[in-house]
C-alpha cells in the first residue's frame, strides 16, 4: 500500500488486488474488510470495479482507495509522480467516465455472495406480498409521518421512492402464527427500499417508543440498551439504496447520519431524485 496526497490535500490510498481483506463481489461493487483501519465486522469498503476507485464508509476512516490492477493508468501516473517527489495534481481520471473501457477482467480471487438462508428467504418474500399495505399504513399513520417530517421528507418524496410502514396491528392481522413470527422483528419500523443484484428489499428503522420532538441521538441511546429492538435492520440480499443512494463524501455512510450532521442540506440529492419520478406513489 502506498500513501499518496494530492495538491488539494486528498489523501489516496494505492492497494493491490491481493491487500483486499476477504472482498466479495456485489455486482458493480466489491465490499471486503477495511485494511487500513482494521475493520474485521463489516465490509465497509466499497470499490467500483470498472475505475478502481473506492471508499471506506467508516465514519473514522473515510479512506479514499484506488486499486493498482483495476486502473493501471492512473496508478502509474500517481507513483511516477511520488517517487519523482511531485505531488500528483487531480486527475480528470478520478471521476468514472461513461463510455470508458474497461481496463481488466473481473477478478478470480471474489467469491460470489453466500446463499441466502431459508428464513431471510421466507422474510423478504412476505414483506414484498405486504408491500402495498405498508404503503397504505404510513397513509393513515400520523406518528410515521411525523418521524419523516421531523427528517424534512415529505411524505410525498417518502412514497413515491418505495419508503414503507409496517405497524404492529397489520402483522396481527396475518392469519398464521408463523407468519407472524417471521415479521415479527420487522413490527413498528419504517423501511426504506433497497436494491441488489438479484432484487429489491429493505432496510428497516425501529420507532418503538420514538415520539414527536424526540431527540436522534437520545432514541439511539434508548435503543442501545439490552433487550431491545434493533435500530436498524435490513432484508437479504439487500446492497444499497435502490433510487438515490447517499453521495460517497464525508458527511456521513447513510441519511440518517448525514442529517444529523449538516440537516436539509443533506437530503438535496433526494429531492433532485424526487423531480424525475413518474411512476405513481400507491393506490
Amino acid at each position: 500500500m502506498l500513501t499518496i496526497y494530492t495538491q488539494q490535500g486528498r489523501c489516496i490510498e494505492i492497494v493491490l488486488q491481493s491487500e483486499l481483506c476477504d472482498p466479495m463481489n456485489m455486482g458493480e461493487y466489491v465490499r471486503a474488510y477495511c485494511h487500513i483501519h482494521g475493520s474485521d465486522h463489516q465490509r465497509s469498503l466499497s470499490i467500483n470495479k470498472v475505475t478502481g476507485w473506492g471508499h471506506c464508509f467508516n465514519a473514522a476512516c473515510n479512506a479514499t482507495v484506488l486499486v493498482a490492477e483495476w486502473n493501471p493508468t492512473v496508478a502509474k501516473r500517481l507513483v511516477q509522480l511520488y517517487y519523482r517527489g511531485l505531488t500528483p495534481a487531480p486527475s480528470p481520471a478520478y471521476q468514472p467516465r461513461k463510455n470508458r473501457t474497461l481496463l481488466v477482467t473481473q477478478p478470480v480471487l471474489l467469491r460470489p455472495p453466500k446463499p441466502v438462508p431459508r428464513w431471510q428467504q421466507d422474510e423478504l418474500t412476505m414483506l414484498l406480498s405486504l408491500d402495498e399495505q405498508m404503503c397504505k399504513a404510513l397513509v393513515h399513520s400520523q406518528r410515521a409521518q411525523a418521524y419523516l417530517r421531523e427528517r424534512g421528507i415529505p411524505l410525498e418524496v417518502a412514497l413515491a421512492t418505495g419508503v414503507r410502514y409496517l405497524p404492529p396491528g397489520l402483522i396481527n392481522s396475518l392469519e398464521t402464527q408463523k407468519q407472524r413470527g417471521i415479521l415479527l422483528r420487522w413490527a413498528e419500523r419504517i423501511l426504506f427500499p433497497l436494491a441488489s443484484p438479484v432484487g429489491k428489499g429493505y432496510i428497516g428503522r425501529s420507532l418503538w417508543h420514538w415520539q414527536p420532538g424526540m431527540d436522534e441521538n437520545t432514541h439511539k441511546s434508548l435503543l442501545e440498551q439490552p433487550r431491545r429492538p434493533r435500530r436498524w435492520i435490513k432484508t437479504n440480499p439487500a446492497i444499497h439504496v435502490r433510487l438515490c443512494s447517499p453521495p460517497q463524501d464525508r458527511w456521513g455512510k447513510d441519511w440518517n447520519e448525514r442529517y444529523r450532521g449538516i440537516g436539509l442540506e443533506s437530503l438535496a440529492p433526494v429531492f433532485e431524485a424526487y423531480t424525475g419520478l413518474c411512476r405513481p406513489a400507491c393506490p
